[in-house]
Order: structure tokens, then sequence, then C-alpha cells
């Protein structure tokens, strides 16, 4: 649901003619070129993978609390040596929080999430809120200076 959700923003950007892209899709074809440039371009193997099994109705739950538990800041980085991607430092991240719960702490590293690039912080929350509908899914990111994978398989 997320992918779909990314490519439909990026196509729709790119036919309209944002001006952030360089070009207008001429047809449907490029959509896969727009899908492909959105993925992250580094193997996830040798990586570190800490795997969690939610259930679908605790996730819900952390989802229905308040919003000032689950507010989270994205802030994103700039420079460094290989920040070929964006990069998004998560802050805020609250013990009783649905971002806690799947396990993300204060000063974690966003790189990608289901093996796409985050381009916006506004990304990042709404890839949250959209997991009950999943049944599985990945966060790349990067603690104290080590890059790991977060799998989650989430159950009913």
């Amino acid at each position: 649901m997320f992918k779909a959700l990314l490519l439909s923003i990026f196509v729709l950007l790119a036919v309209s003619g944002c001006s952030s892209f360089s070009h207008r899709a001429k047809s449907p074809r490029y959509s896969a070129d727009i899908a492909e440039s959105l993925k992250y371009p580094y193997p996830e193997e040798g990586l570190p993978v800490k795997t969690y099994t939610i259930s679908k109705k605790e996730l819900r739950a952390k989802l229905d609390l308040s919003p000032a538990i689950n507010r989270i800041r994205v802030i994103k980085l700039y420079g460094g040596r290989d920040f070929s991607t964006p990069r998004y430092r998560l802050l805020d991240v609250k013990k009783e929080s649905v971002y806690y719960f799947l396990g993300i702490r204060n000063r974690d590293i966003l790189l990608s999430a289901d093996g796409f690039i985050i381009n916006s912080g506004y990304l990042f929350p709404r890839f949250v809120s959209l997991l009950p509908g999943e049944r599985k899914a990945k966060i790349r990111i990067i603690r104290r200076g080590k890059e790991m994978v977060l799998r989650y398989n989430l159950v009913n």
C-alpha cells in the first residue's frame, strides 16, 4: 500500500510537470522508471536484521493513542560523505508511542521504508499509519553509526 502511495504521488508530480522534475512523463511506461528511481540503491546483504512479529490489534491501539504521544520529529540531514539519498533523524520518540513499539529509538537515522527512499519528512509517519493494512514491512535505519534493518511481520 505504501509502495502504491509513493508511486502514485511521484507519477502525478511527473505527469503534471511539477518543477522538481526535469522532464514530463510521456507515457505510462515511464512510471516504472520513476518507481525504479525511488528504490533504495544499496543492498541489504550483510546488515544486521532485527525482526518483530506484531499484532495488528496492538499496532492499531498504539496508533489510536493521543497525537501528543505519537508525535515525532523528522529532521532532514544535509551534507556528509554519502548523502546520495535523503536521510532523516528521528527525534522525540516517546516510550509509549507507536514508533518505540516498532523498535525506533531517539536519534535513529531513517534511510528507507519497504526498500523505497523516504524523500519527505511527512512520508514516514504516513508509512507507519498504513502498517496495519500490510502483512510485512521493513525500515532501514542507522543507529549509533551502524546501519541495520527492522523487519516486521504483522499478524491478526
